[in-house]
């Protein structure tokens, strides 16, 4: 797991700002929307796939052998289309700052800010799917069962999945900075509207989130990257170290949870929501002064 998880790490490194500069600035969201659309689809059809293989499985073969023939095709694939990209030629790109100082990637202000809008983009987007089940299953806002509280999970992550193939329409219209105020501010509402409400108002804003959470990314990594020039891998590195935030956020809501209730725990997703408007309008200002 961890050699799959490193080299996970250095695919987004390499593949982000490579898709970022793969074409014109005001289309970079755009092309991560896309390309975030088709991590969304595999995410869902992912574990439909795995379950059919691992859980048909008779009782007696569940456990290391069930997994063997999933990974070794898994592994197939991922050799394949390795070897589709090492042979075919790809673009060779130089990113170019004239501003760029000599001072490192962290002297970037846009990409400070960044790295820290990552991290709480990814721990609020993380945090809502992680508890919902939980939180569906109250008395006062569903009391449905466990069972019944995992299909809306799976149209929490599937609206992900749908507004990122939508925005990838819409943001070669809008400006990312506003996009993304917009966008978290919606989301913002929608959390606080289901933290102060109950029943079928409480379950549908919640699950909404996922929707206006689907765009964010591909906003946030551009305007983090931004102008860095020679220092655009050091930055994109420290970006995508701010997706640790999905499994520190969490862990925060899940003491709050247990010292007020977990209704109010998703105040914690509010304070991601608030900070990630502050860096739409931020960078907003940043654009505005050149």
């Amino acid at each position: 797991m961890f050699i799959m998880a490193s080299g996970i790490t250095l695919l987004q490194v390499s593949a982000n700002p490579y898709l970022a500069a793969l074409g014109s600035a005001e289309t970079a969201s755009a092309r991560l929307n896309l390309a975030g659309g088709f991590n969304s689809l595999a995410t869902v059809i992912g574990p439909l796939i795995g379950a059919h293989f691992i859980l048909s499985s008779s009782e007696a073969q569940r456990g290391a052998e069930a997994v063997q023939i999933p990974y070794i095709v898994l592994a197939m694939f991922v050799l394949t289309v390795a070897g589709i990209i090492y042979f075919y030629q790809l673009p060779i790109l130089s990113i170019e700052s004239k501003s760029a100082p000599k001072k490192g990637a962290w002297k970037f202000k846009n990409l400070r800010l960044g790295v820290v809008a990552i991290f709480l983009y990814v721990g609020a987007e993380v945090t809502v799917g992680s508890f919902l089940i939980n939180y569906l299953s109250l008395e006062n806002i569903a009391g449905l069962s466990e069972q019944s509280a995992a299909k809306y999970v799976s149209m929490y992550w599937g609206g992900a999945m749908i507004g990122r193939f939508i925005g990838v329409a819409f943001l070669n219209r809008v400006k990312v900075t506003k996009a993304l105020t917009v966008v978290s501010i919606i989301a913002f509402l929608l959390v606080t509207i289901s933290i102060l409400s109950s029943g079928s108002l409480a379950v549908w804003t919640i699950v909404a989130v996922g929707l206006f959470n689907s765009v964010m990314w591909p906003c946030i990594f551009p305007l983090g990257i931004k102008g860095l020039g020679e220092y655009t891998s050091e930055g994109s590195g420290l970006m995508i170290m701010g997706v640790v935030g999905g499994a520190i956020i969490p862990l925060i809501q899940g003491v709050l949870a247990d010292y007020w209730s977990l209704q109010a725990s998703f105040c914690v997703a509010l304070v991601c929501y608030a900070y990630l408007v502050y860096f739409g309008i931020a960078n907003e200002k940043m654009e505005a002064k050149g």
